[in-house]
């Protein structure tokens, strides 16, 4: 057996690699190497699924406590059903699994959260750090409505807004519980003053709702905000990309929900190119031929017909229908790429696309890829693949 040096980041990396060909352990995501007591290097299942051999190849010391003396090999076993293959299996040992396990923590714990849009945060500060521009009263309404921690400094608007963005990121709260609280008295006492007084909160009340609109979002009596909660495809999608390898299409959805407001032809070309990137790694995976046509509707008719989703092959009428629809999503979306998108060339008279053209196509492109993900699972559940 050959002796390994655990004090060598190198020498741990090289003997995985060398039980990894005898089939101890699996090319997996959730395999690390990190260093640990008397700075020597671990090898860590981030998932602790595979059992740990008693190494009986490194070199003890006495000291501190012989923390190395329980130095183990790990094996994966066959049925792991954390296993993720790595893409490049020595680049994915070696990445600090500090760091990377606070990104996929932070990640699952947030994915499915509905956050403030930035825009949202940016008016709605604004405006109420304009309007009541009184720091002991701004410092109640916000604790009030249970916005955490002690009050930025700053201004009146920064501390609105820097307070918005913190309700944003803490786990413990509901961001659209405390913007309706901290919205209510605003968007509901009844305007009295002087003329000019009176126009300007009535113009500002209608700038706030018309950020909210944009987004998709609207004030209700008692402090209510509807939309920021609702389970939208896109939300859904993010959720599921958070826990699973698939690189490509969660680069994708990224790029299509950085672009909708912005630039709405590059959000439909990477809602289109979404639904393509999953369907080649189902493709690939699935050890299926390309087709002949690599367009967004060749690709789809292999996807389609290896999971069983050919409407003529199914009886249920309902079910039916809505897999029609799902066919015409696909190729309206891919027309639309084809037409409008920054994926081609324009012509004199270009359509003129807008966020809510983008809005549309990337929901629809987050419900067929969310449906094609959950089907392509519960198959492999049911021939025992994954439990």
């Amino acid at each position: 057996m050959k002796h390994v040096d655990i004090w060598s980041k190198g020498e741990v990396v090289g003997y995985l690699k060398a039980i990894l060909s005898s089939g101890q352990i699996k090319d997996c995501n959730h395999l690390k190497v990190e260093q640990g007591p008397l700075l020597a290097f671990y090898p860590v299942c981030s998932q602790d699924w595979a059992t740990r051999n008693p190494a009986g190849n490194v070199t003890l010391d006495s000291t501190a406590y012989r923390a190395p003396s329980c130095y183990f090999w790990p094996e994966c076993p066959n049925d792991c059903p954390h296993y993720s293959r790595s893409i490049d299996f020595v680049t994915s040992l070696i990445r600090e699994e500090r760091k990377v396990t606070a990104i996929v923590s932070e990640k699952k714990e947030l994915a499915g959260r509905a956050k403030i849009p930035s825009p949202v945060i940016s008016v709605v500060g604004e405006v109420i750090g304009n309007h009541y521009y009184n720091h002991v009263k701004l410092n109640s309404l916000f604790s009030e409505s249970g916005a955490p921690g002690e009050p930025p400094p700053g201004s009146c608007v920064h501390k609105c807004t820097e307070w918005l963005k913190r309700v944003n990121s803490d786990p413990s709260v509901n961001p659209f519980n405390v913007l309706g609280k901290i919205l209510e008295n605003f968007m509901e006492l009844e305007i009295h003053g002087i003329e000019i007084e009176a126009e300007h909160w009535s113009r500002d009340r209608k700038r706030v709702s018309s950020i909210l609109a944009k987004y998709g979002l609207s004030y209700h009596q008692g402090g209510q905000i509807i939309g920021g909660a609702t389970g939208m495809p896109a939300k859904s999608l993010e959720e599921i990309l958070a826990t699973r390898n698939l690189t490509s299409v969660e680069a994708e959805f990224q790029r299509a929900i950085d672009n909708v407001e912005k630039d709405p032809a590059t959000g439909v070309t990477a809602a289109c190119s979404m639904i393509e990137s999953l369907c080649k790694v189902y493709i690939e995976d699935e050890g299926l031929p390309l087709p002949t046509q690599k367009d967004i509707m060749g690709l789809w008719k292999v996807v389609k017909s290896n999971l069983g989703l050919d409407p003529k092959k199914l009886e249920d009428q309902d079910i039916v229908k809505i897999l029609s629809s799902l066919a015409s999503v696909t190729d309206g979306i891919g027309a639309l790429r084809t037409h409008t998108s920054s994926a081609h060339g324009r012509g004199r008279k270009p359509y003129s696309l807008e966020p809510r053209h983008a809005r549309l196509a990337i929901h629809g492109a987050c419900s067929l890829v969310v449906f094609v993900i959950e089907t392509w699972e519960a198959r492999k559940k049911q021939a025992g693949q994954i439990t």
